[in-house]
This record gives C-alpha cells, structure tokens and sequence, in this order.
C-alpha cells in the first residue's frame, strides 16, 4: 500500500512552530501544563515515527527486529495520544485539584494492558506483523487500537459534557474539537487507509488549544513582563502537588495608586515598574507574582536566612525614595508571612489570609510585617460575614440609632445628645460600631449607612418635639467618606427639610482625620450648612497631631474632647495640666466644650472646677434605644 505522507509533513511543520512556541514561552509549571507538554511530545514523536516507519516499510537492510520495535513504539505513540488527552481533560475539569498517581493510573489502565499486546505481537502477530519482505500488515486484532481511541475519546466527551459548567464556552468548544474530529478522521482513516490523517488532526487540535486555553502569555503582565494573579494560582497548586512546605511573603505597596490618580496614568506604570525593576534585582523573575495595581508575591523554598534578608533588604529599601520621571517619591509597604502546610491549607485560604493580614499591617502601623495564620483568617471570614450583614440592613433599614445624652451641669439636665448608629444581627447578635463601620467604610458601604441615620433621627426629632423636651441640639456623625462628597450640604438639607427639623437642632461632628481628607469640598458644604443654622463640632479632640490649626482653619463652633485625654488627665498629672490648658484656651477661643467619657462622680467635678459644664459619659447614661432616651430627658 502506497501511503500519502504531505498531512504528516505538515503535522510535523505545525508540531515544530508549536513546540517552540509552547515551550520557549512556558515557565509556569503545573500538572495541566506539564501534560499538555507531554501531549505535544507525544504527538511530535508519533508524527515523525509515522513517516519513518512509512518510509522504511519495505527496506531490506532494516532488520526485523528494529521494524518492530519502530512500528510498535508508533503504534503505542498514536494509541497514548487519546488517553493523554482524556487526562488533560480531567484536569481542565478538576480544577484547583491535586490529580494523584491513582488516578493517573486508572484513567492509563487500558493503555498499559494495549501496550502488553504490543510487546506480544512479534510472537502472535495480533496487531501487525513484518513479512519476509520487511513490508508491514495489520494483524487480526489491528482494530483494537481505534476501539481504545474511541473509548478513550467518548470518555473525554461524557467527562467534558459532564462537567460543562465548570467550563467557558471557548474551553468547551476547544476540548471537543479533539474528539469530534478524531472520530470522524478514524472513520476516514478506515476507508481510505493510505491517506494518513490523524497526526495532521492531532497537531490543529493541539494548535487551537494553546490558543485558547494554554497560552503562556495569559500568565504574564505583559506590561512588566512577571507573573499575574492566574500564574500565582497555578504556581501554588503545583507546588501544593510536589507535597512541598513553602512560603509567601505578600507585598502592599501604598502610594501608587495616588500617583496613578494624582500623576497620570504613565506616572502609575512607571511607578510599578522602578518597584518591580527593584524587586527583580533581589528575587529571580520566576518567583515574583504582580497580583494587583499595588500587591506583589514573592514565592519560593528559600531558608529562613534568605527570608530574614529579602525582608530587610525591601524595608530598607522602601525607607528611601524612588525617583518616577525625575521626581522623588516615598511609598510605605506592607508585608505578610504566609506558611503551607502550617498555616494556609489551600490556595483560597492564601488569597484570604494575605488580603486580610496586609489590610491589618496597613492599619496598624506599628506591625508593617504580619504572620498570616488561622486567626488572620477567622477574622477574615468574620469581616465578610459583617459585609453581608451590612447589605442586607441597608437594603432593610435593620439599623437601629441609640440616643447618649449630653448633660449641662449649669442647668441639672440634659441638653443635647448624640445619635449613634447601632447593628444588631439575628444569628451574629451585638456587633460594635468600631467594627461595623471601618468595614463599611472599606466596603462603600458607610454612605447608606450615614443617609438611614440621618432619615431616621430627624423623624424621631420631629415626631418627639425634642426641642420642646428641653434638647436643644442633636449631634449626628458625619463619616470621612460623606466629607468628600461635593453635593453632602444638599443632601443633607434636602432630608432636614423633608422633615422640617430646625436647621438649629442639628450638629455635625467631624472627625480631624475628616477634615484633612477632605479640606476645600468639606469647608464649602460646611458654609452653605451653617448659612442656614446648622452647627459643626471637631470630634475626639486631643488624639491627633494637628487639631489646633484644624480648628482654626475650619468654622467649628464645637470641640469634643476625646474621653482619653479625660482618663489619661485623672491618673498624670502631665496630663492634668495639658486637660486644664486645652480647656482653657479653648473657652477663650469662645468655643463650646463637651467632654466625652465621663464614668463617675470625681471626673464630672473635675470638669465642673475647669469650666466645662457639657458632660458626656455612663456616669449619666449609656446609649440607649429612642424609647428609654424619651423616658430618661422626661424624668
């Protein structure tokens, strides 16, 4: 039989271009990658035995035995290519999972036992035999080989069928190209046998696949040229299938995304690139992982000393500027340890740990670098659950304001209050404000949160008639986020006057940070507010660097003085004098002054002597709900 090589040929030109395409780019590893090397190989040295095996049929300086061994090991080669495949498949669909040698060696079973006939057929000629000619001829039993094929090709297609869901259209049509061809090339191949087509069907195969699913450049940042996200992913799972313990030393560099914001958007890249180029000169390329704008990964089985020293050298590093298009620039930067098996168990469970552990190392400046572990990660999960319980109390207004009174000493009574958001879940119970609301805050949540507030104590004003009941101001909390919106005074009069509440009853508090954060939008919604009689008050005076000239800058009328300072003041008497200094000048600015955290009878006569008759604190009473705060200014 004369057998038509130029579909080999080509195969073997597609195999070449795709090899060195597929390999030259790969650096990732992982198992669905390393078997799709394997089925690219595989191919290769099928296709080529194809045309060797052809072109010697017949050749009479070629022994028998090496006939044989040529046509054997082809005939396995081409037979392999299925189960390869059906692997690659499970894989794809077994995402995230450690594929082990059971497995591997269940789904290749049929292929050992053919492999066994193989090794036989010189001695019974089952599946092919050489003549005394040197000329090949199938064997009786030469049709197992497309049986196996279309076993192993209707069990890629139930698996991938099964499993469709897992997978994206581009990744389902690519995985049942294979199939759906090979069968009808099998067919083909039985009728027309001398035309040799399966290679040439295998090669475009594999040529669609590493287009759409397989292509090494998904794994890079192709602006930075290191590993992505995806990379960091697949990075991880092989390393979990080696069964090695290794480490992660997560990265938060804070600043680029200002000067993106602030520069441009080439003033960002170059940014990211002088931290990378620097990255890059004390960690390979292969073991860095640019997760996101601001978020970096080192990954790898160094020693301790080794990480000691990575460490030391990005702290000192970051303690000098960068210098981006000629200026200098600083960045603060944050790092997380993250240990497997010991601490994270699974890639999940990394990601988690290392976005909760840098948010605490940013927040807590006094920790730039956090050892992940189990309680980084219960935390974690506790921050989401808040967040769900957030959505769902905006989207019912399940928010609940407790009222705290504010004594006036000159009077005997209260005289104002504050309004204090509080959340109380059915399965979660009491959670504390000073954890709720830097999660909504981080969230975009907060906004909601301030606009149900603001609805719900202006109706309880109005419906009450404080101001008849002798309140004549209700202190409402202003979030930093609400500081930053250029339409907050509108909003603000906009509810006020669905309401009809007093523009007089209302105080706002700020908080300093706020006020900082916000400068020129925050002072023009405050003139349009106070235009109309609405109040602004400084909040936790005494805890920042830079009150003073907050105040003065800003037209507070109200300075809250944080219960801290109040507490530090009854056991220093360092603290005693500054107290008595700050209210002091503070009075002689003509500023009203509340004293927050007032717990007994000593604190509030202290206040008493210094001039501050607007006490706030438990010794008078803990925020309560709206009905017990009726009943208490009634008394």
């Amino acid at each position: 039989m004369d057998y038509v090589l130029y579909f080999d040929y080509a195969a073997v030109m597609l195999m070449i271009a795709l090899g060195n395409h597929f390999f030259y780019s790969k650096t990732i590893k992982n198992q669905r990658l390393n078997i799709f090397g394997v089925l690219i190989m595989t191919i290769s040295v099928a296709t080529v035995l194809d045309i060797v095996t052809v072109l010697l049929n017949g050749n009479m300086h070629v022994p028998v035995w090496a006939l044989y061994l040529l046509n054997g090991v082809y005939l396995q080669e081409v037979s392999v290519v299925t189960c390869i495949f059906v692997v690659y498949v499970y894989i794809i669909c077994n995402e995230g999972k450690t594929i082990g040698l059971k497995e591997y060696m269940a789904l290749s079973s049929i292929e050992f036992l053919y492999g066994i006939l193989l090794l036989l057929t010189p001695f019974n000629s089952w599946i092919f035999y050489i003549d005394e000619n040197h000329k090949y001829y199938h064997g009786k039993y030469s049709y197992i080989m497309y049986v196996i094929a279309v076993f192993y090709i209707l069990f890629g297609i139930f698996y991938a069928y099964r499993n469709r869901r897992k997978l994206s259209t581009w990744t389902r049509f690519s995985l049942l190209f294979y199939p759906f061809a090979m069968i009808f090339t099998i067919i083909l191949q039985i009728l027309i046998p001398n035309i040799l087509l399966m290679q040439f069907v295998a090669a475009i195969a594999c040529q669609l696949i590493i287009f759409s699913i397989e292509n090494p450049q998904d794994y890079k940042n192709r602006e930075f040229d290191i590993y992505n996200m995806k990379a960091f992913g697949e990075a991880f799972q092989y390393e979990v299938y080696k069964n090695k313990a290794f480490k992660m030393l997560a990265l938060k560099v804070s600043g680029i995304r200002s000067i993106h914001d602030l520069m441009g958007i080439n003033a960002g890249r170059a940014a990211s690139k002088a931290i990378i180029d620097y990255m890059l000169t004390i960690v390979n390329r292969r073991k860095l992982y640019y997760l996101e704008d601001d978020m970096f990964c080192i990954m790898g089985d160094y020693t301790e000393a080794e990480w000691a020293k990575i460490r030391e050298q990005i702290s000192d590093r970051f303690r000098r500027p960068f210098e981006i298009d000629r200026v200098p620039l600083s960045f603060e930067v944050y790092m997380c340890v993250i240990s497997y098996p010991d601490k994270a168990s699974c890639l999940d469970d990394a990601i988690e740990m290392m976005n909760y552990a840098l948010r605490e190392a940013e927040t807590n400046t006094h920790k730039p670098i956090v050892y992940a572990d189990a309680n980084i990660l219960e935390q974690g999960h506790r921050e989401t659950q808040i967040v769900q319980v957030l959505k769902n109390a905006v989207k019912d207004k399940k928010f609940v304001v407790y009222y705290q009174p504010i004594f006036n000493t000159n009077e005997g009574r209260p005289t104002r209050a504050e309004a204090l958001v509080r959340l109380i879940d059915d399965e979660m119970g009491f959670i504390s404000p000073d954890e709720f609301i830097p999660i909504a805050e981080r969230n975009g949540l907060i906004v909601d949160i301030d606009s149900i507030v603001l609805n719900e104590v202006c109706k309880f004003i109005v419906e009450n008639k404080l101001w008849e009941r002798g309140i004549e101001k209700m202190d409402i909390n202003l979030s930093a986020v609400q500081c930053m919106q250029e339409d907050l005074s509108y909003r603000i009069l906009d509810v006020m006057e669905a309401y009809q509440v007093p523009y007089k009853m209302i105080n706002l508090e700020i908080t300093e940070t706020a006020a900082i954060a916000s400068e020129d939008n925050l002072r023009r919604n405050m003139e349009r507010l106070m235009a109309k009689g609405v109040n602004f008050s400084v909040d936790d005076y005494g805890t920042g660097f830079s009150n003073i000239s907050t105040i003065i800058d800003y037209p507070f009328t109200v300075v809250k003085i944080d219960k801290n300072m109040l507490w530090k003041a009854m056991k220093n008497r360092q603290a005693m004098m500054a107290l008595k200094h700050t209210i002091e000048m503070l009075f002689n600015m003509g500023l009203e002054i509340v004293t927050e955290g007032i717990e007994d009878k000593d604190m509030a006569d202290l206040l008493v002597e210094l001039n501050c008759y607007l006490h706030q604190g438990f010794y008078y009473s803990r925020p309560v709900p709206a009905e017990q705060f009726m009943d208490y200014i009634n008394k």
